[in-house]
Protein backbone atom coordinates (compact mmCIF):
# COMPACT_ATOMS: atom_id res chain seq x y z
CA UNK A 1 0.00 0.00 0.00
CA UNK A 2 2.59 2.28 0.60
CA UNK A 3 -0.47 3.19 -0.83
CA UNK A 4 -4.49 2.86 0.20
CA UNK A 5 -6.44 -0.32 -1.91
CA UNK A 6 -6.27 -3.97 -2.45
CA UNK A 7 -8.78 -6.02 -4.42
CA UNK A 8 -10.27 -7.36 -1.10
CA UNK A 9 -11.48 -10.29 0.42
CA UNK A 10 -15.20 -9.26 1.96
CA UNK A 11 -15.72 -9.21 6.01
CA UNK A 12 -18.03 -7.93 8.82
CA UNK A 13 -16.83 -5.13 9.19
CA UNK A 14 -17.46 -2.47 12.37
CA UNK A 15 -20.89 -0.85 12.26
CA UNK A 16 -21.21 2.03 9.09
CA UNK A 17 -18.47 0.63 7.56
CA UNK A 18 -18.31 -0.34 3.80
CA UNK A 19 -16.45 -2.82 1.94
CA UNK A 20 -13.10 -1.55 1.09
CA UNK A 21 -11.60 -1.91 -2.36
CA UNK A 22 -7.68 -2.48 -1.80
CA UNK A 23 -5.07 -2.99 -4.53
CA UNK A 24 -2.43 -5.66 -4.96
CA UNK A 25 1.03 -4.35 -4.14
CA UNK A 26 3.00 -3.12 -6.69
CA UNK A 27 5.93 -5.44 -7.70
CA UNK A 28 9.70 -3.91 -8.41
CA UNK A 29 9.02 -4.53 -11.97
CA UNK A 30 5.92 -2.17 -12.21
CA UNK A 31 7.45 0.49 -9.71
CA UNK A 32 10.38 0.05 -12.68
CA UNK A 33 7.74 0.50 -15.10
CA UNK A 34 6.19 3.54 -13.35
CA UNK A 35 8.80 5.42 -13.44
CA UNK A 36 9.96 5.03 -17.59
CA UNK A 37 6.65 5.84 -18.09
CA UNK A 38 5.42 8.66 -15.87
CA UNK A 39 7.87 11.60 -16.36
CA UNK A 40 4.87 13.52 -14.41
CA UNK A 41 6.16 11.45 -11.48
CA UNK A 42 9.33 13.47 -9.79
CA UNK A 43 12.05 10.47 -10.22
CA UNK A 44 14.98 10.10 -8.04
CA UNK A 45 16.96 12.37 -9.50
CA UNK A 46 14.90 15.15 -9.40
CA UNK A 47 14.17 15.50 -13.15
CA UNK A 48 11.65 17.45 -14.77
CA UNK A 49 7.77 16.49 -14.94
CA UNK A 50 5.76 16.43 -18.38
CA UNK A 51 2.73 19.18 -18.82
CA UNK A 52 -0.01 17.27 -17.16
CA UNK A 53 -0.65 14.04 -14.98
CA UNK A 54 -0.80 10.41 -17.27
CA UNK A 55 -2.91 7.16 -16.65
CA UNK A 56 -2.35 3.80 -18.36
CA UNK A 57 -4.23 1.13 -18.65
CA UNK A 58 -3.62 -0.75 -15.31
CA UNK A 59 -3.91 2.41 -13.39
CA UNK A 60 -7.71 2.74 -14.62
CA UNK A 61 -7.56 -1.14 -13.99
CA UNK A 62 -7.05 -0.69 -9.90
CA UNK A 63 -9.56 1.99 -10.32
CA UNK A 64 -12.28 -0.05 -11.37
CA UNK A 65 -12.75 -1.73 -7.71
CA UNK A 66 -13.32 1.55 -5.77
CA UNK A 67 -15.45 3.37 -8.58
CA UNK A 68 -17.60 0.15 -8.34
CA UNK A 69 -17.81 0.78 -4.77
CA UNK A 70 -18.20 4.62 -5.11
CA UNK A 71 -20.92 4.41 -7.73
CA UNK A 72 -22.86 1.69 -5.18
CA UNK A 73 -22.44 3.52 -2.01
CA UNK A 74 -22.08 7.64 -2.80
CA UNK A 75 -24.77 7.91 -6.34
CA UNK A 76 -28.00 7.77 -3.58
CA UNK A 77 -26.86 11.06 -1.73
CA UNK A 78 -26.62 13.01 -5.23
CA UNK A 79 -30.39 11.56 -6.27
CA UNK A 80 -28.59 9.55 -9.10
CA UNK A 81 -29.67 5.57 -9.27
CA UNK A 82 -26.40 3.70 -9.46
CA UNK A 83 -28.45 0.67 -11.24
CA UNK A 84 -29.11 2.74 -14.81
CA UNK A 85 -26.33 3.09 -17.18
CA UNK A 86 -27.36 6.66 -18.31
CA UNK A 87 -26.78 7.96 -14.58
CA UNK A 88 -22.96 6.46 -14.33
CA UNK A 89 -22.31 6.86 -17.76
CA UNK A 90 -23.11 10.64 -17.44
CA UNK A 91 -20.51 11.25 -14.94
CA UNK A 92 -17.86 8.25 -15.47
CA UNK A 93 -15.50 9.90 -17.27
CA UNK A 94 -14.36 12.33 -15.11
CA UNK A 95 -14.46 10.11 -11.85
CA UNK A 96 -12.36 7.34 -14.10
CA UNK A 97 -9.97 9.95 -15.12
CA UNK A 98 -9.44 11.47 -10.84
CA UNK A 99 -9.46 7.84 -9.62
CA UNK A 100 -6.16 6.67 -11.88
CA UNK A 101 -4.41 9.92 -11.39
CA UNK A 102 -4.42 9.23 -7.93
CA UNK A 103 -3.58 5.66 -8.24
CA UNK A 104 -0.63 6.19 -10.41
CA UNK A 105 0.48 9.07 -7.61
CA UNK A 106 -0.14 6.55 -4.99
CA UNK A 107 2.07 3.87 -6.56
CA UNK A 108 4.82 6.83 -6.85
CA UNK A 109 4.22 7.74 -3.32
CA UNK A 110 5.20 4.03 -2.60
CA UNK A 111 8.42 4.09 -4.86
CA UNK A 112 9.44 7.10 -3.37
CA UNK A 113 9.07 5.83 0.71
CA UNK A 114 11.24 3.26 -0.27
CA UNK A 115 13.61 5.28 -2.43
CA UNK A 116 16.88 6.74 0.07
CA UNK A 117 15.79 10.17 0.79
CA UNK A 118 12.21 9.31 -0.61
CA UNK A 119 10.75 11.51 2.49
CA UNK A 120 11.29 14.42 1.55
CA UNK A 121 11.65 13.99 -2.49
CA UNK A 122 8.23 13.89 -4.72
CA UNK A 123 5.84 16.11 -2.61
CA UNK A 124 6.67 19.05 -4.67
CA UNK A 125 6.19 16.66 -7.98
CA UNK A 126 2.86 15.21 -6.18
CA UNK A 127 1.82 18.71 -5.25
CA UNK A 128 2.52 19.71 -9.35
CA UNK A 129 0.40 16.61 -10.72
CA UNK A 130 -2.30 17.42 -8.45
CA UNK A 131 -3.00 20.88 -9.13
CA UNK A 132 -3.03 19.69 -13.12
CA UNK A 133 -5.34 17.42 -11.87
CA UNK A 134 -7.54 20.40 -10.79
CA UNK A 135 -6.66 22.14 -14.01
CA UNK A 136 -7.92 19.66 -16.72
CA UNK A 137 -11.27 18.93 -14.27
CA UNK A 138 -12.10 22.86 -14.33
CA UNK A 139 -11.01 22.33 -18.51
CA UNK A 140 -13.45 19.62 -18.47
CA UNK A 141 -16.73 21.15 -16.32
CA UNK A 142 -16.67 24.59 -17.25
CA UNK A 143 -14.98 27.87 -14.63
CA UNK A 144 -19.16 28.43 -13.81
CA UNK A 145 -20.07 24.76 -12.71
CA UNK A 146 -16.71 24.00 -10.92
CA UNK A 147 -15.93 27.19 -8.92
CA UNK A 148 -17.63 26.14 -6.13
CA UNK A 149 -15.85 22.88 -6.02
CA UNK A 150 -12.52 24.25 -6.77
CA UNK A 151 -11.24 24.88 -2.86
CA UNK A 152 -12.93 21.78 -1.50
CA UNK A 153 -11.31 20.04 -3.87
CA UNK A 154 -7.69 21.16 -3.73
CA UNK A 155 -8.31 20.78 0.28
CA UNK A 156 -8.98 17.50 0.12
CA UNK A 157 -5.96 16.86 -2.67
CA UNK A 158 -3.45 18.74 -0.19
CA UNK A 159 -4.63 16.21 3.09
CA UNK A 160 -4.39 13.34 0.51
CA UNK A 161 -0.66 14.70 -0.34
CA UNK A 162 -0.04 15.13 3.55
CA UNK A 163 -1.11 11.40 4.03
CA UNK A 164 1.43 10.06 1.52
CA UNK A 165 3.84 12.37 3.53
CA UNK A 166 3.18 11.14 6.86
CA UNK A 167 2.71 7.41 5.65
CA UNK A 168 6.06 7.50 4.00
CA UNK A 169 8.03 8.95 7.68
CA UNK A 170 6.16 6.35 9.63
CA UNK A 171 6.56 3.14 7.66
CA UNK A 172 10.70 4.28 7.20
CA UNK A 173 10.58 4.98 11.29
CA UNK A 174 8.53 1.45 11.63
CA UNK A 175 11.20 -0.39 9.33
CA UNK A 176 14.14 1.27 11.12
CA UNK A 177 12.69 0.01 14.59
CA UNK A 178 12.20 3.20 15.93
CA UNK A 179 9.88 3.55 18.46
CA UNK A 180 7.24 5.65 17.68
CA UNK A 181 6.73 8.78 20.08
CA UNK A 182 3.06 9.95 21.30
CA UNK A 183 3.11 12.44 18.67
CA UNK A 184 3.61 9.92 16.08
CA UNK A 185 0.71 8.06 17.45
CA UNK A 186 -1.98 11.34 16.88
CA UNK A 187 -0.10 11.73 13.21
CA UNK A 188 -0.53 8.06 12.34
CA UNK A 189 -4.28 8.55 13.92
CA UNK A 190 -5.15 11.55 11.81
CA UNK A 191 -3.34 10.11 8.43
CA UNK A 192 -5.87 7.20 8.72
CA UNK A 193 -8.84 9.85 9.05
CA UNK A 194 -7.21 11.22 5.59
CA UNK A 195 -6.68 7.94 4.22
CA UNK A 196 -9.96 7.62 2.04
CA UNK A 197 -9.21 11.63 0.98
CA UNK A 198 -9.76 9.94 -2.54
CA UNK A 199 -13.64 8.63 -2.02
CA UNK A 200 -14.02 12.68 -0.66
CA UNK A 201 -12.52 14.05 -3.73
CA UNK A 202 -14.53 11.90 -6.22
CA UNK A 203 -18.00 13.29 -4.42
CA UNK A 204 -16.79 16.45 -5.55
CA UNK A 205 -15.93 15.72 -8.74
CA UNK A 206 -19.29 14.56 -9.03
CA UNK A 207 -20.76 16.96 -7.20
CA UNK A 208 -19.46 19.42 -9.98
CA UNK A 209 -20.19 17.12 -12.66
CA UNK A 210 -23.81 16.75 -11.23
CA UNK A 211 -24.55 20.36 -11.21
CA UNK A 212 -23.31 20.63 -14.98
CA UNK A 213 -25.48 18.35 -16.15
CA UNK A 214 -28.66 19.30 -14.11
CA UNK A 215 -27.89 23.33 -14.90
CA UNK A 216 -27.53 22.43 -18.91
CA UNK A 217 -30.79 20.28 -18.75
CA UNK A 218 -32.79 23.53 -16.95
CA UNK A 219 -30.98 25.97 -19.52
CA UNK A 220 -32.30 23.93 -22.68
CA UNK A 221 -35.68 23.38 -20.82
CA UNK A 222 -36.09 27.43 -20.49
CA UNK A 223 -34.90 27.97 -23.79
CA UNK A 224 -37.50 25.22 -25.40
CA UNK A 225 -40.30 27.25 -23.04
CA UNK A 226 -39.17 30.75 -24.45
CA UNK A 227 -37.23 33.45 -22.46
CA UNK A 228 -40.45 35.02 -21.20
CA UNK A 229 -41.64 32.35 -18.86
CA UNK A 230 -41.45 32.64 -15.52
CA UNK A 231 -39.01 30.91 -13.30
CA UNK A 232 -40.57 28.18 -11.04
CA UNK A 233 -39.29 28.80 -7.37
CA UNK A 234 -38.55 24.92 -7.38
CA UNK A 235 -35.94 25.81 -10.36
CA UNK A 236 -35.02 29.08 -7.87
CA UNK A 237 -34.34 26.61 -5.03
CA UNK A 238 -32.62 24.43 -7.45
CA UNK A 239 -29.67 27.37 -8.30
CA UNK A 240 -29.33 27.90 -4.73
CA UNK A 241 -28.35 24.06 -3.99
CA UNK A 242 -25.80 24.13 -6.79
CA UNK A 243 -23.90 26.65 -5.31
CA UNK A 244 -23.28 24.30 -2.36
CA UNK A 245 -19.76 23.59 -1.84
CA UNK A 246 -20.24 20.26 0.65
CA UNK A 247 -21.81 17.20 -0.38
CA UNK A 248 -24.65 16.21 0.44
CA UNK A 249 -23.98 14.07 4.24
CA UNK A 250 -20.18 14.01 3.77
CA UNK A 251 -19.56 14.02 7.19
CA UNK A 252 -21.44 10.74 7.36
CA UNK A 253 -19.87 9.24 4.75
CA UNK A 254 -16.23 10.39 6.18
CA UNK A 255 -17.49 8.62 9.85
CA UNK A 256 -17.77 5.29 7.75
CA UNK A 257 -15.34 5.28 5.87
CA UNK A 258 -12.85 6.27 9.14
CA UNK A 259 -14.67 2.71 10.23
CA UNK A 260 -13.69 0.77 7.06
CA UNK A 261 -10.04 1.69 7.16
CA UNK A 262 -9.92 0.72 11.15
CA UNK A 263 -11.40 -2.46 9.85
CA UNK A 264 -9.36 -2.61 6.98
CA UNK A 265 -5.96 -2.17 8.92
CA UNK A 266 -7.05 -4.91 11.23
CA UNK A 267 -8.13 -7.36 9.12
CA UNK A 268 -4.74 -6.66 7.12
CA UNK A 269 -2.57 -6.01 10.49
CA UNK A 270 0.32 -9.55 9.80
CA UNK A 271 0.45 -8.48 5.98
CA UNK A 272 1.09 -4.92 6.08
CA UNK A 273 3.36 -6.04 8.70
CA UNK A 274 5.21 -8.49 6.43
CA UNK A 275 5.20 -6.27 3.46
CA UNK A 276 6.42 -2.82 5.50
CA UNK A 277 2.83 -1.05 4.74
CA UNK A 278 1.29 1.66 6.74
CA UNK A 279 -1.12 0.25 9.16
CA UNK A 280 -2.71 2.64 12.13
CA UNK A 281 -2.78 -0.66 14.54
CA UNK A 282 0.93 -1.65 13.16
CA UNK A 283 1.33 2.05 14.74
CA UNK A 284 -0.09 1.32 17.60
CA UNK A 285 1.14 -1.91 18.55
CA UNK A 286 4.87 -0.12 18.19
CA UNK A 287 3.93 3.03 20.07
CA UNK A 288 1.84 0.98 23.69
CA UNK A 289 3.03 -2.43 22.79
CA UNK A 290 0.66 -6.10 21.93
CA UNK A 291 -1.11 -6.14 25.31
CA UNK A 292 -2.15 -2.59 25.15
CA UNK A 293 -2.45 -2.06 21.60
CA UNK A 294 -6.10 -3.52 21.08
CA UNK A 295 -7.56 -1.66 24.21
CA UNK A 296 -6.01 1.38 22.32
CA UNK A 297 -7.69 0.14 18.70
CA UNK A 298 -10.74 -0.43 20.67
CA UNK A 299 -11.09 3.09 21.71
CA UNK A 300 -10.85 4.41 18.81
CA UNK A 301 -13.36 2.50 17.24
CA UNK A 302 -15.86 3.12 19.53
CA UNK A 303 -15.46 6.78 19.48
CA UNK A 304 -15.65 6.27 15.32
CA UNK A 305 -18.73 4.15 15.83
CA UNK A 306 -20.60 6.90 18.39
CA UNK A 307 -19.89 9.67 16.29
CA UNK A 308 -21.07 7.29 12.65
CA UNK A 309 -24.34 6.97 14.98
CA UNK A 310 -25.15 10.26 15.49
CA UNK A 311 -24.63 10.96 12.02
CA UNK A 312 -26.72 8.02 11.20
CA UNK A 313 -29.67 8.93 13.89
CA UNK A 314 -29.58 12.55 12.18
CA UNK A 315 -29.90 10.94 8.47
CA UNK A 316 -32.78 8.61 9.45
CA UNK A 317 -34.41 11.92 10.90
CA UNK A 318 -33.92 14.04 7.61
CA UNK A 319 -34.65 11.82 4.73
CA UNK A 320 -35.31 8.25 6.11
CA UNK A 321 -35.63 6.92 2.69
CA UNK A 322 -32.00 7.57 2.43
CA UNK A 323 -30.79 6.37 5.30
CA UNK A 324 -32.74 2.95 4.84
CA UNK A 325 -31.21 2.59 1.09
CA UNK A 326 -27.84 3.81 2.60
CA UNK A 327 -28.38 0.66 5.29
CA UNK A 328 -28.84 -1.57 2.33
CA UNK A 329 -26.34 -0.69 0.59
CA UNK A 330 -23.67 -1.23 3.38
CA UNK A 331 -25.18 -4.47 4.03
CA UNK A 332 -24.83 -5.57 0.41
CA UNK A 333 -21.52 -4.65 0.46
CA UNK A 334 -20.54 -6.55 3.28
CA UNK A 335 -22.53 -9.62 1.46
CA UNK A 336 -20.43 -9.48 -0.84
CA UNK A 337 -17.15 -11.05 0.78
CA UNK A 338 -17.15 -13.17 3.46
CA UNK A 339 -20.64 -13.41 5.52
CA UNK A 340 -20.51 -14.15 9.40
CA UNK A 341 -16.63 -13.54 9.13
CA UNK A 342 -15.60 -11.63 12.42
CA UNK A 343 -12.46 -9.08 12.67
CA UNK A 344 -10.47 -10.19 15.62
CA UNK A 345 -7.40 -7.68 17.04
CA UNK A 346 -4.71 -9.80 15.74
CA UNK A 347 -1.74 -10.52 18.80
CA UNK A 348 1.63 -9.43 17.85
CA UNK A 349 3.70 -11.61 14.86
Amino acid sequence: RGGRRRPRRGRRRPRGGRRRPRRTRTSPRLKKEIKEEFPSIPAQDGSAMSAGPRITLRGLTRARSTLYDFVSSYFMFHGLDPTKTADVFAHLPALTFTEAVIYELDDANECAGRAEGGETRGGSGTAQTLEQLVCRLEEHFGAEHFRHVRSPLQRELSRGSAYWETERRLCRKLAAGTKLTDEDARHALDAVKKKSFDYRVLNLVLLASVRKQRREARDAERRRRGTGCEIKREEEEEDKLGDAEDVPYGDLLAASELLVELSDDLYDYEEDVASGAFNFYRCLVNRHGPERAPKEMAAVIQSAEREYARLEERLSRDDPELARRYRERCAQATEEGLPGRQVQVPADP
